[in-house]
């Protein structure tokens, strides 16, 4: 976690006297510090609480999903970092602060549910083209795009029919489908 704090805050810092000094602000970096803080540790309980504290950024174990060729559980959450995941099964990604891809493109045939979450974060998922996935997405203040150039940035969309159900949540972030042969 220290590669990515000492660099937020350094940026958080610098932002802040950029803006004392330019409009004459009198903003207190560490009342912003605190308020940061705070906004995180809200993030964290609304998508499920602290695990990552104990399990570390990303990492858990069981089946249905792939990470760099290793076998990683069905339910990720990805913390500060950037994942490449193989979804070989029904599984769950939280992307909050981070970017990744999950690659369906493997995913057999049959009721499958893919959920990805991605609170301040950006998610590719790439899908064979023609593949039967269902697409059910929604966005607040973030955008969900699928393969023909629809999208939806405040609201709901749907489309397709199919056993596999793809489920995504765009908070302050996106989550864009792609087809990839």
């Amino acid at each position: 976690m220290s590669k990515v704090l000492i660099p937020v805050l350094i940026i958080i810092f610098g932002v802040l006297m950029l803006l004392r000094n330019l409009f004459g602000w009198n903003i207190s970096f560490f009342r912003v510090l605190i308020g940061v803080i705070i906004v995180a540790v809200g993030i964290s309980l609304l998508t499920g609480g602290a695990r990552w504290f104990s399990t570390g950024f990303g990492r858990q174990s069981d089946s249905g999903a792939q990470y760099q060729g290793a076998p990683v559980g069905s339910d990720q959450e990805i913390v500060f970092s950037q994942r490449h995941f193989t979804a070989t099964g029904s599984a769950k990604f939280s992307y909050i602060f981070s970017s990744g891809t999950v690659d369906l493109t493997a995913l057999p045939p049959g009721p499958q549910t893919i959920q990805i979450d991605a609170i301040f974060s950006g998610v590719t998922v790439y899908v064979r083209p023609g593949q039967d996935v269902k697409l059910r997405g929604s966005a607040a203040f973030g955008s969900f795009r699928t393969p023909g150039g629809d999208g939806v940035y405040f609201g709901n969309i749907g489309r397709g029919e199919g056993e596999a159900t793809l489920e995504g949540t765009a908070v302050f972030g996106g989550i864009e489908v792609v087809e990839r042969g």
